[in-house]
């Protein structure tokens, strides 16, 4: 047993924060799965307890790492805060294993996760950082340094937008610094107040509306403070025991699903508070194990949980009829976090994040599967040439090995398999090839340094008049010019096109050979020899979505004899190959035939079956380029139709009619068909809003948000 001294220095600064996010946004209301396991992390035997919720019995012990504190549990992974390792465990509920040890650094206290589970925060006590964690890749992506502040708890806005960082400066004065959830992670304000000694721990209602946070103090004055979680302000303090009764230390603090009472522990007290949030005033007090830490509502939403630090053991409490311990389980040594989360047997493969890789370099990554009821047969279809998947040590863990050559630039998607015999799972993960430093642009095997035609393939390097440019990509006995006009033959009278209306772009090629003395061939335009581009209003290219296919070109169907001026044209569905969102964009078409030749001429240009069509022009015609607008109209008016009643539903008439005025004016202009008029009045919307946003409080960032979503249906400029 540590003394009380050491403990001091060592536990009472851990800081978990149980936030309506963490422990019932997750765990509770709503959930993608049904939490049936607790877990505590126990921070002098470095390891955390499993308990069976419904048995409240152990079912499990997991070695972490050094004096584990906090816990945080997502949909998918169980986190553990290692305070002297400076490290995370990640923990899969269905194997109970640690999977990953995530190196963060410094003296961990605070954990928290957001709601969509992609984003892990964490607070170090003595560094004074705040560290973002990317859980897809298991990565610290960002660290803001804080110090000379000592940071303790976080906690997630329920709306995701912010975080509070409970924190105090050297002379013991203690903040709430308040950090956008957004890249760079700014700090946007401070909360200062009634915090007579620490800003411990921090949990919101589910509303979102407010915010409790216990000040820790060693002077008998430890209390409550209520923040106003709206415009991020104090808004109030609550005693931590009446005036007859000496405050002991407050710590741990959690609120019930519906946000009516706040728990919290007294470590001195051995007992834990409830407190009424219609009133701000204390309920109920019950007595639990030595040293209650942490607290935490299960799942069910009907026993709260407690940590007892000095006891080693976890009081479960309901509150009906009164606040009241029915039962104790013992766990590990000096018990702290406690977060909740599923243990399943289904069989399933973690998921195995998009992997990217250049030409020449290993790929590699363990396929695992967690679950299933007996011995696992993994299979592989669709694995790239010389990729192999081999069995690892683990029987539930095989790997995928695969160095990709230069004719193997593109994405792949192979499907990994297991079954245990009585159910399967598939996981078919994006494998991404870059040329890299072996750059081959036209996939023809010949790096681009030694390719005489790097932009057509011409694995064959012909090159007739021995120029060093390959006949692939100049003109093979056309003199003359070519040239591409094009245009969109079915614009709407309204000037736009709307989502899912098809694009026809009219291209037409024209010829001008010099010599009409002598017959030359050219390619008929088609929607495989005229190439699309698409820009952005930005220039930026749109990705193609859905390749033209073509077989061999056929003779002499696909080909057209000129000896004149002619002008061939062809229509081109550009919506068949693109899939536009609303925008405004560029589009070019490029008739390109560099390469194409008789099958029947060989690399000297010579005819082999005595029949041969030649020359044939080959040639790059210049892009004929036209803009097109593309808008969502019917997206735009169930927006705005939303928006609409979310103005309407403020209770400050004032505000409601402002901006209910502009915005329903919006919506007469969109029902007329006038984009631009509809643009002007949400942007007038979006002065209004700005300007009132000290009245509005968060919610004039979320109608700004529903606003330029609007606009950009719409393709407002």
């Amino acid at each position: 047993m540590l003394a009380l001294g050491a403990w001091r220095d060592r536990i009472v600064f851990a800081v978990t924060v149980v936030t309506a996010a963490a422990l019932l946004g997750l765990v509770s209301v709503g959930d993608a799965f049904a939490a049936t396991e607790a877990y505590v992390a126990n921070q002098s035997s470095n390891n955390v307890s499993v308990i069976d919720v419904a048995t409240r019995s152990v079912v499990a012990t997991i070695t972490v790492g050094a004096a584990p504190r906090t816990v945080a549990a997502s949909a998918t992974w169980v986190y553990v805060a290692n305070s002297s390792s400076g490290t995370v465990s990640v923990i899969d509920p269905n194997t109970r294993t640690v999977v990953a040890t995530i190196p963060v650094g410094g003296d961990l206290e605070g954990l928290a996760v957001n709601a969509a589970g992609t984003r892990l925060y964490a607070t170090s006590f003595q560094g004074g950082d705040f560290s973002v964690i990317d859980t897809g890749t298991n990565a610290v992506i960002a660290t803001v340094h804080l110090s000379p502040l000592k940071l303790e708890g976080v906690a997630v806005h329920p709306d995701g937008s912010r975080l509070y960082v409970a924190a105090r400066d050297t002379s013991g004065v203690g903040y709430v610094k308040v950090i956008s959830a957004t890249a760079p992670f700014p700090v946007t304000s401070t909360i200062t107040g009634s915090f007579p000694g620490e800003a411990r721990f921090v949990a919101f209602t589910p509303d979102g509306s407010r915010a409790y946070v216990t000040d820790l103090s060693g002077a008998g004055n430890s209390q409550v403070s209520v923040l106003n979680a709206t415009n991020d302000t104090y808004s109030a303090t609550i005693a931590g025991s009446p005036a007859t009764d000496a405050t002991g230390r407050m710590e741990g603090i959690a609120i019930d699903a519906s946000g009516a009472v706040v728990y919290v522990t007294n470590l001195d007290k051995n007992r834990v508070t409830a407190i009424t949030t219609a009133t701000n005033s204390i309920i109920d007090n019950a007595t639990v194990g030595s040293f209650p830490q942490r607290v935490a509502i299960a799942p069910s939403g009907s026993e709260i949980w407690v940590s007892n630090g000095f006891g080693g053991s976890v009081s479960i409490l309901v509150n009906n009829d009164g606040l009241r311990v029915v039962a104790t389980v013992a766990v590990g040594t000096a018990p702290a976090g406690i977060a909740f989360a599923d243990h399943s047997s289904a069989l399933a493969i973690v998921p195995i994040p998009p992997q990217s890789k250049d030409v020449g370099q290993q790929m590699s990554f363990d396929v695992t599967a967690v679950g299933g009821v007996g011995p696992l047969t993994f299979a592989a279809q669709g694995l790239p040439l010389g990729a192999t998947l081999n069995q690892n040590e683990s029987p539930n863990s095989q790997q995928f090995s695969w160095t990709p050559s230069s004719d193997q630039v593109g994405t792949f998607f192979p499907c990994f398999t297991v079954t245990d015999g009585q159910s399967s799972d598939s996981e078919c993960p994006e494998l991404t090839v870059h040329a890299g430093a072996f750059a081959d642009q036209d996939l023809d095997g010949v790096p681009d340094a030694q390719d005489n035609c790097p932009d057509v393939r011409n694995p064959d390097q012909a090159d007739l008049n021995h120029n060093g440019i390959g006949d692939a990509c100049e003109s093979a006995g056309f003199a003359g010019s070519a040239s591409t006009a094009t245009n969109v033959n079915n614009t709407p009278s309204s000037g736009f096109f709307t989502i899912g209306t098809p694009i026809v772009l009219h291209a037409c090629v024209t010829f001008a050979p010099s010599d009409t003395s002598i017959t030359t061939f050219v390619v008929r335009p088609d929607p495989f020899f005229v190439l699309i581009e698409v820009l952005d209003a930005r220039g930026n290219p749109v990705p193609l979505t859905n390749m033209i296919e073509r077989g061999l070109l056929r003779l002499p169907g696909d080909l057209v004899a000129i000896t004149s001026t002619q002008t061939l044209c062809t229509d081109i569905a550009v919506t068949d190959q693109f899939s536009l969102p609303p925008g405004q964009f560029t589009v070019n078409a490029t008739y390109m035939t560099l390469g194409v030749k008789d099958p029947g001429v060989d690399k000297d240009n010579n005819c082999t079956d005595g029949g041969c069509f030649q020359p044939i022009v080959q040639t790059k015609a210049p892009a004929g380029s036209k803009t097109v607008t593309v808008r969502d109209t019917t997206g735009a008016s169930t927006a705005l139709d939303l928006l609409i009643a979310a103005v309407n539903a403020l209770n400050d008439q004032g505000l409601k009619g402002s901006l209910g005025a502009k915005l329903r004016a919006a919506r007469a202009a969109l029902l007329r068909g006038n984009i631009g008029a509809t643009c002007n009045q949400l942007g007038a919307f979006n002065n209004e809003d700005a300007a009132q946003a000290s009245r509005l409080g968060s919610q004039a960032a979320d109608f700004t948000n529903q606003s330029n979503f609007i606009k950009t249906l719409l393709a407002c400029s």
